[in-house]
């Protein structure tokens, strides 16, 4: 994805607040297990904090989560045969075809 890893010292274990922020310790102090390899479930979270300032900052998902959870619905989406989309992308018509039809009757 060409995205920098965050470094172990800035994967910290805790709550995004203001009172707490300062205080979290590093996933690497918990166990040195720890140390470049992060669960991922761990890493995503984490990287949602990064963007913390104080108590008003919103939480949002980082590039790592964001793509993960958008791949994941384009996924489902894709797998789903009775959508509008995924029959165009086969070439079938529907009638609710994106593509006008042209009906030899209709013409006079």
């Amino acid at each position: 994805m060409g995205i920098d890893p965050i470094a172990d010292k800035d994967l910290r274990i805790g709550k995004a607040t203001e009172d707490d922020a300062a205080d979290n310790p590093a996933i690497t102090e918990i166990s040195k297990r720890f140390a470049g390899n992060a669960p991922l479930w761990y890493y995503i979270l984490a990287e949602a904090q990064q963007a913390f300032e104080d108590n008003s900052t919103p939480i949002r998902l980082g590039r790592v989560g964001g793509r993960i959870v958008t791949e994941v619905f384009a996924g489902l989406l894709l797998a789903t045969n009775t959508l509008f989309f995924h029959k165009i992308r086969r070439g079938r018509q529907t009638r609710h075809s994106l593509t006008p039809t042209t009906n030899s009757a209709s013409r006079s």
